[in-house]
């Protein structure tokens, strides 16, 4: 194989990965979606557990990620996500994480 072959071939194989990486960090899986629902559920029962978030607070809270579930099987009916969907559903796991922080570092505690 000449120098010039090898190099082209190099380069060719170096872009596809490149492209590869670029994608899958581009767009979060289903995968990744499901893993932050499924954390957001344990973060719920472990400050409904601990005392960290009332009653009515943990069942708001679930009530938001139940919604998040649903639009996520809503949007899946097809048989795929979108890039644009994933964002939507991601944007909407973010304000979920945030008040479950919020609500979890109140000032209110169950005895």
């Amino acid at each position: 194989m000449s120098e010039l072959r090898k190099t082209l071939l190099t380069v060719a194989l170096a872009s596809v990965f490149l492209l590869g990486a670029l994608q899958a960090q581009a767009a979060p899986s289903s995968r990744t979606i499901d893993t932050r629902i499924w954390e957001q559920q344990q973060r719920l029962d472990q400050g409904a557990r601990t005392g960290t978030l009332s009653p009515s607070e943990y069942y708001r809270l679930e009530e938001n990620l139940w919604r998040i579930i649903a639009k996520k099987a809503e949007l899946e009916a097809d048989g795929r996500l979108t890039d644009r969907q994933m964002v939507k559903l991601n944007r909407a796991l973010d304000r979920n994480s945030r008040a479950i922080s919020r609500l979890k570092n109140n000032r209110y505690r169950v005895s």
